[in-house]
């Protein structure tokens, strides 16, 4: 269930800069509370979701002396982001739209995309590398050359002539919601949307002009909650006029991807040598039967999933690999059923998210409540 290495590097680099942002902020720290999240489930209408970064809002009620009760904070989810080594974009949007439409207080969605020169695929049955599964195990350490070019620090990793991890890009992407609430994920236009790369060549002008809308959002949005809880005037402009700075170290993150991307090719190997294809996320599904209705936790194994032989040439993204549920209504039941048949076995990259299955495949304009 744990994510691959080089999945969390970029979101714990973006969760380090905000909450240094953040500390910067003299804002009331009793009753709001700013929190990064790495990988942490989140409720979304009738399923849960889990993104692998986003960042949530705790809003306390200001406590009343003079009653014994008092009101439930309110989780207000701000931004949300994926990432994916060499995923299908359409998947990331989809599950983007789906954790949006369920959530209109969202302003801002990522997606981080590591693009593969050559796609993971598992070694063929007949190649020296395949012979890998019925020897000893191999060692992290066999993973990590003592030297490397600096040009092949974000891969190749080749063990026994087979490339376990090759990252030729690291991509972000930023979009803004609309002026109606709705994000447009297809919409490429300036005012809404921003892109750059970190790797191979680093440009990431026009994405810290987007964070730096996205951070200057998040300061009005706290001094905003201050004046509606009442919080006297001299607190409230002292939040006003501070000048916190965000600003991530790029070349920091850089450095910490590719740290990780030996580990990352080692994860491959191990999880294809003992068959361990069930990196999923537990997620609740609507299950109803003979009129009834439960939520139930359920973990999805992909090794039940992937069937194929191993003598095919498997080239899977990690997008190939997410589980989706399309819910057939009727007028007395309801079916849950995987679109997962035929799947090839190859790629442990993925973590398998359950979630409805939107119109016309997640591509498109993401309409969020009241949007028309």
């Amino acid at each position: 269930m744990t994510p691959l290495p080089v999945h969390e590097q970029p979101a714990a680099h973006l969760a380090k800069a905000i909450n240094n942002f953040t500390e910067a902020i003299p804002y009331h720290r009793l009753l709001i509370n700013i929190t990064m999240h790495l990988n942490h489930c989140i409720q979304n209408k009738d399923s849960t979701n889990i993104p692998d970064i986003h960042l949530i809002v705790t809003v306390q009620p200001p406590d009343n002396p003079g009653s014994n009760k008092m009101e439930i904070a309110k989780l207000i989810l701000k931004w949300v982001g994926e990432s994916g080594l060499s995923s299908d974009t359409d998947c990331m949007v989809r599950k983007l739209s789906i954790t949006c439409d369920g959530h209109p207080d969202v302003s801002y969605a990522f997606i981080i995309s590591f693009k593969e020169r050559t796609r993971w695929q598992q070694p063929k049955e007949g190649s020296v590398a395949y012979q890998l599964r019925s020897a000893s195990p191999l060692d992290y350490e066999e993973f990590i050359p003592a030297r490397i070019k600096k040009s092949l620090k974000f891969g190749p990793v080749e063990i026994t002539s087979h490339t376990w991890i090759d990252i030729s890009e690291v991509h972000y992407s930023v979009f803004k919601h609309g002026t109606d609430s709705c994000f447009d994920f297809n919409n490429k236009d300036a005012a809404t949307f921003a892109e750059g790369t970190l790797h191979s060549i680093l440009q990431m002008g026009d994405i810290e002009c987007m964070l730096d809308d996205t951070t200057g959002s998040l300061k009005a949005y706290i001094v905003l909650l201050m004046e509606g809880m009442g919080i006297e005037q001299a607190a409230i402009q002292a939040a006003r006029d501070s000048h916190p700075v965000f600003r991530p170290v790029w070349m920091a993150a850089l450095n910490s991807i590719s740290s990780v991307i030996s580990l990352t090719a080692y994860c491959h190997y191990l999880d294809w040598r003992n068959h361990k294809y069930d990196k999923c996320k537990m997620t609740h599904v609507t299950i109803q039967s003979s009129g009834s209705t439960s939520m139930q936790p359920t973990t999805v194994s992909i090794s039940s999933i992937l069937t194929t032989s191993s003598s095919d040439a498997t080239t899977t993204s990690s997008a190939e690999l997410s589980l989706d549920v399309q819910e057939e209504r009727s007028a007395k039941k309801s079916k849950v059923q995987p679109d997962s048949e035929d799947r090839p076995e190859g790629s442990t990259i993925a973590k398998v998210k359950t979630k409805k299955k939107l119109d016309g495949g997640g591509k498109g304009k993401r309409k969020g409540k009241g949007c028309k």
